[in-house]
């Protein structure tokens, strides 16, 4: 029997989906319950903003620029998120145009398939040693899978996003994103992170038990309650959980 608590910035979220749009006083309730502090700034509108700190965080109006008025953002770490694209030239293509614009800030990134469920690993690798290449850090999320792990082991990742199963289907952690965790944890000491498929907060607590260093949640936290209060209550209730 354990007793679970969330510490920053182990509970990483992003802010809505094409379905779920969130307005920066969202976007600002939502930082405010999950105290996280890594906010992934959007990039699929990077060819039509010219100023890095007007793409979105999230989906909707909400960007880096009206939110560092309305609060204090010293304390929060804006990253990149090449999110949603499904080849790795065109991710690659991305990431280039938003170090230009705004510095070279750690890089989450994903090449999909067709549907946006699964990860291509074979894209996501040629993605990232071209990006790492240009001295960049990199967080790729993967399928697991061993020789993909070794790749990105090889290519110095300081941390690595497993999906625990589809994206969006609200599934939980498979057996073989466990195993993959265990994996990488024999061979090194890079950062786990579990994203893609929390469907529950029991999911993120068992990510947590099962040894993931974080847990990126999103699609979820809009099914039931506001997002706002579906974090604050992930990060606040004391949990008790049988590991058998």
């Amino acid at each position: 029997m354990k007793d679970i608590y969330l510490k920053v910035p182990r509970l990483i979220h992003c802010f809505g989906n094409e379905n779920n749009i969130v307005s920066i006083d969202t976007v600002i309730e939502m930082l405010k319950s999950s105290k996280n502090i890594i906010v992934p700034i959007n990039t699929h509108n990077i060819d039509t903003v010219k100023e890095w700190d007007l793409l979105p965080i999230g989906y909707g109006n909400a960007n880096w620029s009206e939110l560092s008025t309305r609060i204090d953002t010293s304390n929060l770490i804006p990253v990149w998120n090449i999110n949603l694209q499904t080849s790795a030239d065109e991710v690659i293509r991305r990431t280039l145009k938003a170090t230009e614009m705004g510095g070279k800030k750690a890089v989450k990134l994903e090449v999909l398939d067709s549907n946006h469920k699964w990860s291509e690993n074979n894209e996501v690798v040629k993605a990232t040693e071209k990006l790492v290449e240009q001295g960049l850090e990199i967080w790729p999320l993967i399928a697991p899978e061993k020789e993909t792990i070794d790749k990105l082991l090889i290519l110095g990742c300081p941390m690595i996003r497993i999906l625990g199963s589809e994206i969006g289907s609200g599934n939980g952690i498979s057996d073989r994103a466990i195993d993959a965790l265990k994996y990488i944890k024999s061979k090194s000491n890079v950062k786990v992170m579990l994203d893609g498929g929390v469907g529950r907060a029991e999911d993120v607590y068992k990510a947590l038990i099962e040894g993931f260093d974080s847990v990126l949640v999103n699609s979820y936290l809009f099914k039931e309650q506001s997002p706002e209060e579906e974090l604050y209550k992930i990060v606040n209730v004391k949990v008790r959980w049988w590991k058998k």
